[in-house]
């Protein structure tokens, strides 16, 4: 650096110097003593430290944990395999809330194919590993939910009149009924308890829910409460609309401040909404063409931005459909791209621009990937479970 500076400094000195033999010489002028001579000032600053360059890296991706044939798959967002792990007795087209990814496990129900009884099974790269304290009902639907740190789970025994929530940490200590059916309970006994997801490690949501209901596209929720482990107390977030509502709550943001879904106040579906469990305010979006049942809501890390899919029959007795796409709050949601066949049953966004798409044509599940600029393209076959962190 010092070196730098003198050559520098050695450089201007002749540029002034060849400058100085082209100027008009000055006129004369008396000298001045010696004694008062402007003395020269001392150079007291540091040198400049020229800054260092530092790396910049992108953060890794997100790995794709997909399901077919009793294999789980996890893949990197080129479409490249990492690993195949055993998922014996999940059964296909399995429901919400009976598969998860945390961290480096896998966790599902494991109910032989069936979708009663079974258990939570948690699948590690090391192998299968029950968790038998989950074990339900023969008759009862089993959902579950495991903590983001992954120390806690809950889970339900959704059945008519005989439902039940519990909690315990991961190893099955400490167990408590969060919920349970009662004579006395304001819910009608074809109303069952699941569970939806945990919006901390204290936090539950879970979901007094209708059942027997058939002809559905879309899976949803019929009322959502939150369950504190801490307090062992309840807080109803959103009530059960007017006459008996369908599962219609398609989605809660990952802080459980807001649900997206077409529950109408009034007790019918519409179309989707934007529903703040805090204040209460809601937006509703328009209804866009071909929009006749509407789920699959998702949430993008990019704040504001939504995803949800609709489908209707057409006059071939087909299903078809689309999926919207919510820019930025404040905006309508568009259509970014229909469905190549079938519908699309389920998004999840692998980042801010990239969307997943699970579509569904008759017994065939299709993985996609859609870019902002409406790009869908087939990633692979098989049902999407989640995301794998790095």
């Amino acid at each position: 650096m010092k070196s730098r500076k003198f050559f520098i400094l050695m450089i201007l000195s002749l540029l002034i110097a060849s400058l100085a033999c082209n100027l008009p010489l000055p006129e004369e002028t008396p000298d001045v003593p010696p004694s008062e001579e402007i003395p020269p000032v001392e150079d007291t600053t540091s040198p400049v430290e020229e800054p260092t360059e530092t790396a910049t890296t992108e953060p890794p991706s997100s790995s794709i944990v997909t399901y077919s044939s009793a294999t789980f798959e996890v893949h990197t967002l080129d479409g490249t395999l990492l690993e195949s792990r055993p998922a014996p007795g999940l059964a296909n087209w399995a429901r919400p809330n009976q598969s998860q990814v945390v961290g480096d496990n896998i966790y599902y129900v494991d109910s032989a194919g069936s979708s009663l009884g079974g258990m939570v099974k948690r699948v590690t790269p090391a192998g299968v590993e029950d968790l038998a304290f989950t074990s339900a009902p023969v008759l009862a639907a089993l959902t579950f939910a495991v903590s983001p740190d992954g120390s806690k789970i809950a889970w339900g025994f959704a059945e008519w009149a005989n439902s039940s929530l519990m909690v315990a940490d991961i190893n099955g200590a400490n167990m408590v009924i969060a919920q349970q059916s009662s004579p006395d309970d304001a819910f009608d006994d074809f109303f069952v308890l699941e569970t939806v997801q945990w919006i901390d490690n204290d936090n539950l949501i879970y979901s007094w829910q209708i059942s027997g209901i058939g002809n559905l596209l879309y899976f949803g929720y019929s009322t959502l409460l939150k369950y504190t482990l801490s307090t062992a107390t309840t807080q109803e977030l959103v009530s059960l609309a007017s006459g008996y509502s369908a599962p219609c709550w398609s989605a809660v943001s990952e802080d459980g401040t807001i649900a997206l879904g077409t529950c109408d106040p009034g007790g019918s579906m519409s179309g989707m909404r934007e529903h703040n469990l805090v204040s209460s305010a809601e937006t509703v979006f328009p209804t866009l063409p071909g929009q006749q049942q509407t789920g699959a809501a998702s949430f993008a890390p990019a704040a504001g931005r939504i995803a949800y899919c609709f489908g209707e029959r057409n006059a071939a007795d087909q299903i078809i459909g689309s999926v919207a796409v919510r820019m930025n709050s404040g905006e309508d949601p568009a259509i970014l791209a229909a469905a190549p066949s079938g519908y699309f049953t389920g998004s999840l966004w692998a980042n801010e621009s990239i969307l997943l798409l699970e579509g569904a044509q008759d017994s065939t599940q299709q993985v996609y990937q859609l870019t902002m600029a409406g790009a869908l393209t087939p990633f692979v076959e098989g049902q999407l479970i989640g995301l794998m962190e790095p």
